[in-house]
């Protein structure tokens, strides 16, 4: 409160040091109409925006999402608040872990299974198929990513679960909190 008292009390000054401030014909237009500092109409949000969030809290805030959103829409408008709220450091360790991920389901690697392939810009199956849930491609995303989302391999120990080429990338992101 004090900074918006301190702020409206600095307009004010500032507004009266200019001559005609107030006046129909000079003066700041703040309210589309009349040139004075009213704000008629116009809510302010002086909140503190919340501290920007590390990788771990980036992971977390998509898997709340994951958690309650029930279409493929509702996600997509949940996590544009998780993408506004991570540090640049944080992203990167997140996408240096999503593009190991990837890496290892195409097999661009010796370690990787090549369950995948690109078509256009999307992974997919082999057969070109979508990389959905039960698909060799989906599942090989799924286990290499379940990790850092906190999830259950489909086949525990198996060669897609938690690669170790990975590790690194998981432990960067998981202990990426500011």
């Amino acid at each position: 409160m004090r900074t918006f008292n301190f702020l409206a009390t600095s307009a004010l000054t500032a507004c009266l040091m200019v001559a005609g401030c107030g006046s129909p014909a000079v003066g700041p237009t703040l309210d589309g109409g009349t040139h004075d500092l009213t704000m008629t109409g116009t809510v302010m949000d002086f909140t503190v925006p919340a501290a920007k969030t590390g990788c771990l809290g980036y992971v977390q805030c998509q898997v709340d999402c994951l958690s309650t959103a029930t279409t493929q829409a509702e996600y997509d408008m949940c996590v544009i608040p998780c993408g506004k709220n991570v540090t640049t450091a944080g992203k990167a360790k997140f996408d240096a872990e999503i593009l190991c991920a990837q890496n290892f389901c195409l097999g661009t690697n010796d370690m990787g299974t090549g369950e995948c392939i690109v078509t256009g810009m999307n992974l997919t199956n082999k057969d070109g198929s979508a990389a959905n849930n039960g698909t060799p491609c989906g599942d090989c995303l799924n286990n290499s990513l379940a990790g850092l989302f906190q999830d259950t391999c489909t086949v525990v120990g198996g060669p897609n679960c938690n690669p170790a080429m990975c590790a690194a990338s998981v432990t960067a992101c998981t202990s990426s909190t500011p």
